[in-house]
């Protein structure tokens, strides 16, 4: 089992990375420090709640977002993922792959856990953007 978890580990560095795990029924995550890296932070700095996140991304992506989230938790989607930007401490935005999927439900199926992945994708999109500007 610790072979395992260390197997993992290294994978998520060398992906690099972030991760959370977020308590869908209290709003508690629980993200890692390259989470919080990739937002400019440490750990100790960021708030491990839901709306740490929420209040992280973007104003003009937050429907979207919040749409393409909600459709997941409904089950309408076998997992979640957006294209998205994060408010940097540095007062740049980033852009992240968010991408996750409901690991526990209730009886009912009210998602009780869900668990993801942001990887930073502002150097691609930035030369997305260059190549559509070079057309």
């Amino acid at each position: 089992m610790r072979e395992s978890e260390e197997q993992l580990q290294l994978a998520l560095r060398g992906a690099d990375l972030g991760t959370w795990d977020w308590n869908v029924q209290t709003g508690a995550v629980v993200f890692n420090e390259r989470w919080a890296e990739i937002v400019g932070a440490s750990l100790d700095e960021i708030e491990p709640d839901i709306h740490t996140w929420e209040t992280l991304i973007h104003p003009d992506d937050l429907p979207h977002v919040m749409e393409v989230l909600q459709a997941h938790l409904a089950g309408a989607t076998a997992f979640y993922e957006t294209e998205h930007r994060l408010g940097h401490k540095s007062g740049k935005w980033i852009w992240i792959l968010d991408r996750g999927q409901v690991v526990e439900h209730a009886a009912d199926g009210t998602p009780l856990r869900a668990c993801g992945t942001h990887l930073d994708i502002t150097e691609r999109k930035q030369a997305d953007a260059g190549i559509q500007r070079n057309r």
